[in-house]
Parts: structure tokens; sequence; C-alpha cells
């Protein structure tokens, strides 16, 4: 069982958009949503799996809203006052994340020896996958995608 992060994972609100656009963070893991413009802007949490919204607050500048994720699965984010705002959150209780750049391309490095099962989630369910992966002795580091 993977422990539970102790530091919050951050979304902000600044320049009218959500940052980071697409959040990664653990089951159990506290998310802070935060407000760095001088307006309000409103927080709306819905599960993409069809089910209505988590939950909708709104966020004053400096006034954090903070929210503890159980379940595994992706988020869609808004703004209600906003409806130009949009970001996302995947919940995933898998030991190594990482966000793909705009190439495609991403690394995780001192990954132990072993077999393991490398997942690529996307906000489009047909463009997921799943690939075995092979980590040997002098290997520790695993990079897919593009190089620059």
């Amino acid at each position: 069982m993977l422990a539970v992060l102790t530091e919050p994972a951050v979304m902000d609100q600044i320049g009218m958009s959500f940052s980071p656009r697409l959040l990664v963070a653990r089951p159990g893991q506290l998310v802070q949503f935060r407000n760095s413009d001088d307006v309000p802007h409103g927080v709306r949490v819905r599960s993409t799996n069809g089910q209505s919204a988590l939950f909708s607050v709104s966020v004053d500048t400096g006034q954090p809203f903070e929210h503890r994720f159980d379940r595994p699965g992706g988020y869609d984010v808004t703004c209600d006052i906003h409806p130009g705002m949009s970001g996302f959150i995947l919940v995933d209780a898998a030991p190594y994340a990482a966000v793909a750049d705009p190439s495609g391309a991403f690394s995780f490095t001192d990954v132990p020896t072993g077999s393991y099962t490398l997942s690529v989630w996307s906000i489009d369910p047909t463009l997921r996958l799943e690939h075995k992966v092979e980590i040997t002795a002098g290997r520790t580091e695993l990079t897919l995608g593009s190089a620059p």
C-alpha cells in the first residue's frame, strides 16, 4: 500500500486559467484549490464517469479550498463564473506518475529492477493503453516519446 502524501497537490487559478491544467494526485491526498487572480472564481469538480458534480464552491482571492480525493479516476474541473476555464485532475495510486510534454515524451528515474505495467491515461478513453515494461539491472530510467 502506498503512503498518502502529506503535502497537498495544488491547482491554482491564475491569469483566468487553472494551473497546472492537468494535476496528478494520489487517493487520499489533499488537493488545494487556490485563487491567485484578483477576481473571484468558482471550482466545480465532476467525475468523468458521468456522475453529477462532486462539489461546486466559490474561491475568493487568497482563500484556498481543500478537498481530499479518495477514489481513483478522472475529474473535470471548471469555473462556474468563467466558462472558458477548465482543468483536469487524475487521481491514481501508481507509485510513479508523469505528465507527458507536448510531444508525448515523459520519463521516470530511479525505477527499481522488475516488471511493470505502464498505463497511459488520457481524457479520451480511446487513447488509453497499457504496455508491459521490464527494468533490468543497471537500467534505472525509463524514457518514452519523441526526443526533443
